[in-house]
């Protein structure tokens, strides 16, 4: 089963999508794509710094938020939710093949 991990910062902002087993399937080869998109879009438009890295079947793209103003990071979060509304569409449709979990960044209260 293809499965996409979307990680959030303390501020629940979107910081990391990873991507597992997404070449066993059409939907998990759709999400890659998508989230390809996004990181085109980023550095294009935005002038976003992110790291994408796919291999053997996974990705992983982590997105550099350290010099983005409030306004940036809103045009980011419009993207970035975005395509998280993407991939939840291909899981309503494709359940016994494809699984998102979005994940709120551990917060440490020591």
């Amino acid at each position: 089963m293809a499965e996409i991990i979307v990680e959030r910062d303390e501020e629940n902002r979107i910081c990391r999508f990873q991507g597992r087993q997404i070449e066993n399937n059409s939907p998990g080869i759709a999400s890659r794509y998508l989230v390809q998109a996004a990181v085109t879009g980023l550095a294009s438009y935005l002038y976003v710094e992110s790291t994408f890295r796919a291999k053997n079947g996974e990705f992983s793209w982590l997105i550099n938020r350290s010099a983005a103003t409030a306004s940036l990071n809103r045009e980011i979060d419009a993207i970035l939710e975005t395509v998280l509304c993407g991939l939840k569409l291909l899981e309503r449709d494709y359940q016994a093949e494809f699984v998102v979990q979005d994940m709120t960044a551990a917060v440490s209260l020591s």
